[in-house]
């Protein structure tokens, strides 16, 4: 629901009033919000430790003839660097909604039966149908 033109005018005048009693602050906050930005340098940042933790573990396999334990040491960092990059790149996607669903405007679902429940079930039909296993 958009703003009326006096909640826009009022929140105009306390963002004023923020940079001009604490510039950085307002600053560091402004920065904050801008969450496309956060989400897209995150992205960049483990893509480039994957590239770099691939570089490494292909170092590692390289090195492994002369000296084994260098190789190996630069294979397992690699291998840690790739990972951390990829749960950096992967953790910044974008998380359901966690509103009730009577509130996102669809009706709840019943709760769904147990594992247990639904192969006893079966087995159920099965038995009452007169197949055999």
């Amino acid at each position: 629901m958009p703003l009326s033109e006096h909640e826009q005018r009022a929140l105009e005048q306390i963002e004023r009033a923020l940079y001009a009693e604490d510039p950085k602050f307002a600053h560091s906050w402004r920065a904050k919000a801008d969450v496309h930005s956060v989400r897209r340098a995150r992205i960049v940042r483990g893509i480039a430790a994957v590239l770099v933790g691939l570089g490494l573990l292909l170092g590692g396999v390289v090195v492994q003839g002369g000296n084994t334990v260098l190789g190996v040491v630069l294979g397992i960092v690699g291998f840690l660097l790739m990972l951390g990059g990829a749960w950096l790149a992967l953790s910044t996607r974008q998380r359901p909604s966690t509103q009730p669903a009577a509130a996102a405007g669809t009706r709840p679902r019943p709760p769904k039966p147990s594992i247990r429940e639904r192969l006893e079930t079966r087995f159920q039909n099965r038995r009452d149908s007169g197949h055999t296993i």
